[in-house]
Parts: C-alpha cells; structure tokens; sequence
C-alpha cells in the first residue's frame, strides 16, 4: 500500500513535468509586450537624433512603451498567479478552459494546432488548480 509521502511526491513530479512542458508557452507569454518596445524605441531613438526633433510623436511613442511595460507587467503577474492560485480558489469551467487556451494557443498554433474553446457556456465552478494542471496537460 503506498504511502501518503509517494502519493504527495508523484504529484509533485507531475506537476513538474507539466510545468516543463508549459514553460516554452508561459514564456512566450511574459515576454509577448516587450518585443514592440525595443522596436518603439529604435524608432523614438531615430528621431531624437534628427537635428530638430518632432516633439509629439515621440511623446506618443513614450505613451505607447508605458502601455506595453503595463501590459508586460500584469502579463507576468498573470502567470505566476496562474501557477500558483489561491488554494480553494474556483473558476468557472468556461472560463478556466479559456484560461489554458489562452495561454497554449501559440504554443498550440506553431505546432500546427487551432484550438476551440467549445465550453464557453460552462458556468459550473471547478477548482482552478485543478483545471489548471490537468487541462494543459490532457491537451499536449
């Protein structure tokens, strides 16, 4: 009969194989808002280095990083409380299946995949740990 400490230790186990697995999606993910801003400033750096510089446009390009840092912030956040809910936190299953869709759909469309939320409407509450671990990883 196995023991609870083989029990706890094989869930842990698989959840660090998910999470391996997950990590090329939660990457992509986090770092998705901060590719625009080194473009944004490459062009905000050229025209700086005009000899008489429009103003406006590059206050609007500065705009424009604010909002995606913002974004790249929250994103990050986002992921890491995707990781780690709340323990007994519940989610809607609708919603929690959009949650893993959300965060594999690029992962699933380099690979050839086009995933469909068909669950939208699901509004009975499951533990959003649980469809968090076992959802993404049903689905690769």
């Amino acid at each position: 009969m196995p023991h609870a400490a083989d029990h706890e230790q094989a869930v842990e186990a698989a959840r660090y194989a998910l999470l391996r697995r997950l990590a090329y999606a939660m990457r992509h993910q986090m770092v998705v808002h901060l590719q625009p801003i080194g473009m944004i400033l490459e062009v905000m750096e050229r025209r700086l280095e005009s000899p008489a510089p429009e103003l406006a446009p590059i206050h609007e390009a500065m705009q424009k990083v604010n909002m995606h840092a913002r974004a790249a912030v929250q994103s990050s956040l986002d992921v890491v409380t995707w990781l780690a809910p709340e323990d007994g936190q519940l989610i809607a299953a609708g919603a929690g299946v959009q949650e893993c869709f959300d965060l594999l759909r690029s992962h699933l469309n380099f690979r050839g995949f086009a995933p469909r939320n068909e669950a939208a409407a699901l509004s009975q509450p499951v533990s959003s740990s649980a469809i968090r671990g076992v959802l993404p990883a049903a689905l690769l």
